[in-house]
């Protein structure tokens, strides 16, 4: 009874763990926007004109 209990709570673990990592995949971007965003102001605007430049040079 026992045993099924710990593969129970273990299976439980793994499929927590795989969700949490999809969202980190998936969220990791803007995360990391919002971030720079909210603690580095001035960088992230120079960082949006520069990726902004190089967009316009590409087209």
């Amino acid at each position: 009874m026992s045993y099924s209990l710990v593969s129970i709570i273990s299976l439980f673990i793994v499929i927590i763990t795989l969700i949490l990592a999809f969202l980190y995949g998936v969220f990791k971007d803007r995360v990391y926007e919002w971030y720079e965003k909210k603690f580095y102001p001035e960088q992230h605007k120079k960082f949006k004109q520069l990726e902004l430049e190089k967009t316009t040079r590409e087209n």
